[in-house]
């Protein structure tokens, strides 16, 4: 796994930098009023999501709000604070990093798809209906009933590709 970058050093964002702008004003208005009715906590840990623009871990989550906050918080208040946050539709949780992000699209029921960028830690949610059919009619055909589908997808994000091209690997040495 390559190192995590550095933690944002400020969760204190303000509540409406979590509800992405390129969204309707429908779905903006969604989640405000889903964020509305959130703890002081939960809304600390939503902020810290949001301004990381990342992934986190639930012990960076906690980390970080503790070095930005005079209140500390302890593991169990920061998990059920991500638990309340999941189960709101507000925050999704990467099986596979054991890490937690903004959703894209709160309020719209939907499957999670992500990609997850192994070069700089990032990851893009992706809703493309045909995915979970395809996977649905996979499953039928073996006699399986899905419950859950939890599709995650390694690679390298476009502005990494792009950092690569622009700086290309050294050749190897000649041996004479």
């Amino acid at each position: 796994m390559p190192p995590t970058p550095p933690i944002s050093p400020s969760c204190a964002a303000p509540a409406p930098a979590c509800v992405p702008e390129d969204r309707t004003p429908t779905d903006r208005t969604q989640s405000r009023t889903a964020a509305t009715s959130l703890t002081p906590t939960q809304q600390a840990v939503l902020n810290c999501l949001a301004a990381a623009g990342r992934p986190l871990g639930a012990y960076d989550v906690l980390e970080s709000l503790n070095r930005t906050s005079a209140r500390c918080r302890q593991p169990p208040t920061v998990y059920r604070a991500l638990d309340a946050l999941v189960g709101s539709g507000l925050v999704r949780r990467l099986e596979s990093r054991k890490a937690f992000q903004i959703c894209a699209h709160p309020g719209t029921p939907h499957d999670c798809l992500f990609l997850i960028c192994t070069g700089c830690g990032r990851s893009e949610e992706l809703v493309e209906p045909r995915i979970p059919a395809l996977l649905d009619a996979a499953a039928a055909t073996l006699g399986f009933q899905p419950q859950r589908r939890v599709v995650e997808v390694e690679g390298i994000c476009r502005h990494c590709r792009a950092t690569e091209i622009a700086a290309p690997s050294p050749s190897p040495r000649a041996v004479g």
